[in-house]
């Protein structure tokens, strides 16, 4: 029931993107912050789960890039 009515709200094509969180979200809150709540925060881990890359201010296409270039390097690794 839950997950139906957040997906009510995301595009179908994003579904596979999104996470819901079910305990603990206050650690997730206080790793990434909550100043923009309506802003998606993308994070890309590590193999080892650690947080490598967080961006939360909006779309920008040179964010996009660096994003990129840094899970390129980890695909590398």
């Amino acid at each position: 029931m839950i997950d139906e009515g957040m997906r009510s709200g995301i595009p179908r094509e994003d579904w596979r993107s999104v996470v819901t969180v079910y305990k603990d979200a206050g650690r997730i809150v206080r790793a990434t912050g909550n100043e923009n709540p309506r802003n998606a925060r993308v994070l890309l881990l590590d193999k080892t789960g650690r947080i490598v890359w967080f961006h939360d201010s909006g779309y920008s296409a040179g964010k996009m890039l660096e994003l990129k270039s840094v899970a390129e390097g980890l695909l590398n690794d």
